[in-house]
């Protein structure tokens, strides 16, 4: 009989989950919770059981896609370009939860600081690896794409650009030329 309890929790948790991914997508991080637990066919009290606050639903939401990249990480670590296949993956899965970042609350800096790093230490092998295979610039480093990512993020938040797919080929061409490595001769002179 526990393994039928735990099964139910791994299922309501599993469809709380789904719930407010679609919530958060379609209505936004300030949905009501009570809406979340209707739409996964748990009570309320299910829902603050395994989620105290929204910051811990869109958390596990977020840390859930991180997962997923991190996955792909690991299937694409031969291939040449590694990190902008990754970065290419993050911008995407933000397109689709942008909404879920507004839900991460700033006051718990060390959750979500442990989230930036968890990122950058996912980026840290392809893109040094791009370096020594000279894809990337060599003084592109972690948090040149983690800028990347937070500029992108950002212009889809603040874009009324219809089609963020488009949106997002744009900007990681901009991205993907910005970072690569070119003859010195060739290096814009800003500065």
């Amino acid at each position: 009989m526990p393994s039928k309890k735990r099964s139910d929790a791994v299922q309501n948790r599993a469809a709380i989950l789904d719930a407010a991914r679609d919530l958060f997508a379609s209505e936004g991080a300030d949905v009501p919770l009570a809406r979340i637990a209707e739409r996964a066919g748990v009570g309320r009290a299910t829902l603050q059981r395994n989620f105290p606050h929204r910051h811990d639903l869109a958390a596990a939401i977020y840390l859930e896609n991180l997962a997923r990249v991190e996955d792909l990480a690991h299937a694409v670590a031969d291939e040449p370009d590694a990190a902008l296949l990754i970065l290419n993956e993050i911008i995407s899965f933000h397109a689709g939860s942008s909404r879920v970042l507004a839900a991460l609350d700033d006051d718990r800096v060390e959750e979500v600081e442990s989230i930036r790093l968890r990122t950058r230490n996912l980026l840290s092998g392809p893109v040094a690896q791009g370096r020594r295979d000279g894809r990337l610039a060599d003084s592109t480093d972690e948090e040149d794409l983690l800028l990347a990512i937070e500029m992108i993020v950002g212009a889809m938040t603040l874009s009324s650009h219809r089609e963020p797919e488009e949106l997002i080929t744009r900007a990681m061409r901009i991205v993907r030329d910005g970072l690569a490595a070119r003859p010195e001769a060739s290096q814009p002179n800003l500065g």
